[in-house]
């Protein structure tokens, strides 16, 4: 003779948390700090060994922060972000590779003058480092730059290839 019997159980299943991280800059000088926050989440851990749903972090070159968010249940979920660092040579004035580079008023209210020794091709970059607007120098005496059209905020100026390490830090505010 054979019985049958039947059991109902019960299964819960959870799904891993969507984790996403932010920070309020991801473009930084040497020497700077920036706040990297995490959301989704109940608990974090961030690659630098801070804990925290906010952490500071002041990296010395380009790094890229990974967070490992965990919800009430233990599920975990995972996010990076990248911090790139310039060393952002000076504000006022910069002698690189013997060329005399120099950005004035700085801070300005959107108009400022590049003076250098040579001719040659800038870009200007905000602080996520997109491009907003390349800079031909042509007048060695002065080149007066307009950009009105620009929230207030840091920008970045940079020679286009790079070749003289030119990289300045301007602040845009009205």
């Amino acid at each position: 003779m054979s019985c049958i019997s039947s059991r109902t159980v019960g299964v819960s299943i959870y799904l891993n948390p969507t984790i996403s991280a932010t920070a309020t800059r991801t473009f930084i000088c040497k020497g700077e700090s920036t706040k990297l926050t995490g959301v989704g989440a109940a608990t974090y851990s961030w690659s630098n060994q801070q804990q925290g749903t906010t952490v500071t972090v002041s990296p010395l070159a380009q790094t890229t922060y990974t967070v490992i968010g965990a919800d009430i249940n233990g599920c975990a979920g995972t996010a990076g972000i990248v911090i790139r660092v310039s060393p952002c040579t000076g504000i006022d004035q910069a002698g690189i590779n013997n060329t005399e580079f120099e950005v004035y008023p700085n801070p300005n209210n959107g108009e400022f003058t590049i003076r250098a020794e040579k001719e040659m091709t800038l870009i200007l970059t905000n602080e996520l480092g997109q491009l907003i607007q390349n800079l031909e120098l042509k007048n060695l005496n002065g080149n007066k730059i307009t950009v009105n059209q620009l929230p207030n905020g840091i920008y970045f100026i940079s020679e286009e290839n790079n070749r003289a390490g030119i990289h300045t830090k301007i602040i845009v505010g009205r």
